[in-house]
């Protein structure tokens, strides 16, 4: 993707927000990605990694996160397989429609609106980039997530922030970050 694209790609869309600090930091996660950025801190979540912005003046956060390892009767066993499967803006968006929805904990009253469905790359990985709003309350939450198939497993890369949190510092922060990324082949 090109310079400054993901600032593009965020800030056309409105999500709702989720939540260590580090400088020049560089992290390798064995058989799945390296990323080296800096002002970004990192933490353990049950699925992969937390990461979470210091030097942005609002709350930035990014999770890498990694499903189980796909099992021989999978619908898709390579990336290029899933990547196949979402030939149709229909297909993209009903994929879309069905995780977005489902990753939303029930009883909470959200409303998810799929604001922008394509095929992009990140870190050397083609994925389905998908943005959408999330409202729960009064809380809008802005969540752009890229879905691909890496080390035999679903991987989910989310961008999330709050409404009004995106500016030039926090996008330029957000594509270090993406720039920084990259995917073991």
């Amino acid at each position: 993707m090109r310079p400054g694209a993901w600032v593009a790609a965020i800030a056309a869309t409105v999500l709702v927000g989720l939540s260590g600090a580090a400088h020049g930091e560089s992290w390798t996660v064995p058989g799945a990605y390296t990323l080296k950025v800096d002002g970004w801190s990192r933490n353990v979540i049950p699925e992969g990694f937390n990461y979470r912005c210091t030097r942005c003046s609002e709350q930035i956060e990014i999770e890498i996160m990694y499903g189980p390892p796909l099992s021989s009767s999978a619908t898709w066993k390579t990336n290029d397989e899933f990547i196949a499967t979402l030939s149709t803006t229909e297909k993209r968006q009903t994929f879309a429609d069905t995780l977005m929805k489902n990753a939303i904990p029930p009883g909470l009253g959200a409303k998810v609106e799929i604001k922008r469905v394509a095929l992009e790359e990140i870190g050397g990985l083609r994925v389905l980039m998908m943005a959408s709003e999330v409202v729960i309350g009064r809380s809008v939450t802005l969540d752009t997530s890229m879905v691909g198939i890496q080390s035999n497993r679903l991987m989910r890369t989310s961008v999330r922030f709050f409404a009004g949190a995106m500016n030039a510092e926090n996008g330029a922060a957000i594509n270090d970050f993406m720039n920084g990324l990259a995917f073991v082949k």
